[in-house]
């Protein structure tokens, strides 16, 4: 703690910070303090500044993911907002270590399309927790209900799902779209959905090939 109250002294935050770690200290609170960024504006008092480091009070970041989000274009948005890069959180969701707390082999479709609220500290491991968290909520027993009479692991409606709703268009048009789909898994037929092209592709510039499909 006296670490933390020389460091706000440096800030201008704290004018006597041994008198506010040995205040701090009386109280029982200086262990109690949470990491991460703290913004203080104008004079503050020790008693506003300590319950403000004890409850955590840290500047923190809204950030909102789009429905049909690539795993690289949801980490874009997070290097956007600043709360990593797209290099970090790109290494992040490829990490074994990670995928295996989350039992994926892939983070790809897990990652709940919403509006976030994270801490500026946050790790990247910390957000794809809260995401994920966000996708079992929204992944409701009736839908593993159906899954297992279709036959369907989790990951295997997931991935349905994604390309269902890139190519859906408006809401309304996905039941007609996923009736299509399921009708060509029971034949056992190609899928040919244009969305899996793409997904694949690089740098896709908006016209498909005939050897992009070949691929």
């Amino acid at each position: 703690f006296a670490t933390v109250a020389r460091e706000l002294a440096k800030k201008g935050v704290v004018s006597r910070p041994r008198l506010f770690t040995l205040w701090a200290w009386l109280r029982g609170f200086d262990r109690k303090v949470h990491r991460g960024l703290y913004r203080f504006e104008g004079p503050v008092s020790p008693w506003s500044l300590l319950e403000g480091l004890v409850r955590g009070k840290t500047v923190v970041y809204k950030v909102t993911i789009p429905e049909g989000f690539t795993v690289r274009q949801i980490g874009a948005r997070l290097e956007q907002t600043g709360l990593t890069t797209l290099e970090r959180f790109t290494a992040a969701v490829s990490d074994p270590t990670i995928l295996a707390l989350f039992e994926v082999e892939s983070i790809e479709g897990y990652l709940f399309p919403s509006t976030y609220y994270f801490r500026a500290l946050a790790t990247e491991e910390e957000i794809i927790e809260v995401m994920f968290a966000q996708f079992k909520k929204s992944f409701t027993p009736e839908m593993v209900a159906r899954a297992q009479q279709l036959g369907m692991t989790r990951h295997e409606l997931v991935t349905l799902a994604s390309i269902i709703e890139k190519e859906g268009g408006p809401p309304e048009e996905m039941p007609m779209v996923s009736a299509v789909f399921h009708n060509r898994l029971k034949r056992g037929m190609r899928l040919q959905s244009d969305p899996t092209v793409i997904y694949g592709l690089e740098n896709f510039n908006g016209n498909l090939t005939r050897e992009d499909l070949r691929t």
